[in-house]
């Protein structure tokens, strides 16, 4: 998906339930110069919450919402020109069914989020 000048993706595939389970977002600035403050938030569905992130001390989260279905990264300083993030984080779901994550970019170059979703689907054994 893409809108300014950030891409967002991502890859939570099928979740099984009360299972922790990685999520993937990858952030790339296409244009060829650098851009500055780059932060992610991420939103799990419904009767998902935010267990830990698995990423480089550079890339660590820092806020969540009390009910730890969202989660907001550190800032990136800088991202040069076509130059890619990926964030990892773990996650658990307590329901079975369909939900959306969510990831949102701003940026210093940004003037509107870059917001990129995903339907995934929770099963039970």
């Amino acid at each position: 998906m893409h809108r300014n000048d950030t891409c967002a993706r991502s890859e939570p595939g099928a979740v099984l339930v009360e299972h922790l389970d990685a999520v993937v977002v990858m952030i790339r600035n296409i244009r060829a110069t650098p851009d500055r403050n780059v932060v992610l938030t991420i939103t799990l569905p419904q009767g998902a919450r935010f267990e830990t992130s698995i990423n480089p001390p550079m890339i660590r989260a820092r806020n969540g919402t009390p009910d730890r279905r969202t989660v907001e990264f550190l800032p990136i300083t800088e991202l040069r020109g076509f130059e890619s993030a990926t964030f990892r984080i773990v996650a658990t779901s307590q329901r079975t069914g369909t939900g959306t994550f969510r990831a949102e970019v701003l940026s210093a170059r940004c003037n509107r989020p870059v917001v990129a979703t995903e339907e995934t689907t929770f099963f039970a054994e």
